[in-house]
């Protein structure tokens, strides 16, 4: 499963690719670099929002490397972020970079997709969801996860759309649905080659704590002076400041049942196949760490945080105050 320590020398290790996934989090590990850049770090945070177009011909690959080598030119240290699969920069003649991912549990995926686009087609109309199927009724729009499954038979297994991104440019991965068995496995086998080759380290975002310490020890010049536990307890903060707010709003995302889990999980088995492998790559990877095996231990043994603690940590906490902020307004009926 690799090592634990510092990533490969044949990688450019002063140019990191974060290649985001939709609906996986990945604003929790942007907030980690935006918290550890700056003078002390010395790298800079660059986050690209080009359109979302994740299958790139041959002139897009080379633009988006083309891109990421003229920013890395400017600075002595890059960290570039985007939505994007992945693309292989030795293609196109550039120096690899350092590749980081970021998975989460394949149907939690699917059910915040399933809502992000319902909210995008009907309310917000932007223009990321505009090439997407779009409602054949204002009806459709009140419909949650559950009512649009209801009436569908089990649906067929498809490639996936985390094996999709992590798999890459080539044909294999950007084959049309619905895929047969042979090229859905072609598809999941190349992904997790490159997530296990080409990855210096892929985090679980259920398992952000671990994941972190991994990446401290996998790139120390970016994550070197990382407080885990303090990044860990603002991931669970902002994360349940999240979840307040989508329970609280006027959109609130019902929770699907297990009929439709079911019918997610068989659409989905790619996904799932993938994201069992990186929890286990995770685990074998964090083995052989000496060292953190006895922080993974200390960290596991802190008591939770008592009241009187938890009110003075979130004295300031951004995500605690616009929380306190919508509770205001949503007793004054604003909301």
């Amino acid at each position: 499963c690799g090592e634990c320590g510092p990533s490969s020398a044949a990688a450019r290790e002063d140019v990191v690719v974060f290649s985001r996934v939709p609906q996986c989090g990945a604003e929790a590990l942007e907030r980690v670099f935006r918290k550890e850049r700056g003078a002390a770090r010395g790298f800079y945070f660059h986050r690209s929002d080009a359109a979302a177009h994740h299958a790139l011909d041959f002139a897009g690959q080379k633009s988006l490397v083309d891109q990421v080598r003229s920013l890395a030119t400017r600075r002595r240290r890059l960290v570039y972020s985007r939505e994007m699969m992945y693309v292989d920069f030795g293609r196109h003649g550039a120096p690899l970079p350092v590749y980081v991912g970021l998975l989460r549990d394949p149907l939690a995926v699917q059910v915040d997709a399933y809502y992000a686009w319902r909210d995008c087609a009907c309310q917000t109309h932007g223009h990321e969801c505009r090439g997407y199927h779009q409602p054949a009724s204002a009806a459709a729009c009140t419909l949650s996860i559950d009512d649009a499954y209801a009436g569908r038979t089990p649906p067929r297994p498809s490639i996936g759309v985390l094996t999709r991104f992590f798999c890459g440019q080539t044909a294999i991965c950007t084959a049309a649905e619905p895929a047969e068995a042979a090229e859905r496995d072609a598809a999941y086998r190349r992904a997790a080659y490159n997530l296990r080759h080409r990855y210096a380290a892929v985090a679980v975002l259920e398992r952000f704590g671990d994941s972190l310490l991994l990446l401290r020890r996998r790139l120390p010049a970016y994550f070197g002076a990382l407080d885990v536990d303090a990044a860990r307890r603002d991931h669970e903060r902002a994360a349940a400041a999240a979840e307040w707010h989508r329970n609280a709003s006027a959109h609130r995302q019902p929770a699907a049942s297990r009929a439709t889990l079911q019918k997610l999980a068989l659409e989905n088995e790619n996904d799932i196949r993938l994201y069992r492998y990186a929890s286990r790559l995770l685990d074998c990877q964090l083995r052989r760490c000496d060292e953190v095996k006895a922080e993974r231990a200390a960290l596991a043994a802190l008591p939770p945080e008592t009241p009187r603690k938890r009110r003075r940590r979130d004295k300031f906490d951004l995500a605690t105050i616009a929380n306190k902020a919508a509770e205001r307004l949503l007793g004054r009926g604003i909301f």
